[in-house]
């Protein structure tokens, strides 16, 4: 981290991300949950099929889609590389079972939080090898500290 002065005043520019969570989500009309958890080897922190009758704390809504979601562990500590890469060895399976799941729509989920402006990321050749193994994409929602 570098820091400018300016009038007097130090700003700090550049930096880590400040927190991430991750999860690893599966959607799809024709997804049925106990399906994707065989071929995977693991149970979903949530999941339904489209249809569904979802019973929450204030009210009730209909799942307009299938949906299997194993979030990262929150006490898991470290980089968004190191969070992803433990939610990857979560899931048992063989990257070729992901196969057959190729006709679900399948991605890593990251949310990013920023205290402050600047700051960065990067992912290593070996992640995105995993990810592209698994015929995952990755997406980002980045929330600065004016939000959250």
């Amino acid at each position: 981290m570098s820091t400018e002065e300016s009038s007097g005043d130090v700003v700090s520019v550049g930096g880590d991300i400040d927190r991430v969570k991750v999860s690893l989500r599966f959607f799809g009309d024709d997804l049925n949950p106990n399906d994707v958890s065989a071929l995977l080897g693991c149970q979903p922190t949530e999941g339904y099929c489209k249809g569904e009758v979802m019973i929450g704390k204030r009210s009730h809504r209909v799942a307009h889609t299938g949906l299997w979601l194993l979030k990262g562990l929150e006490e898991d500590v470290g980089v968004l590389e190191t969070k992803v890469s433990r939610l990857l060895d979560r899931v048992p399976a063989e990257p070729d079972a992901f196969q057959a799941l190729s006709s679900f729509n399948g991605n890593v989920f990251c949310g990013v939080f920023l205290n402050d402006w600047n700051r960065g990321f990067s992912l290593s050749p070996e992640i995105m090898q995993r990810l592209t193994e698994r015929k995952l994409s990755i997406h980002f929602d980045i929330y600065s500290n004016d939000y959250f």
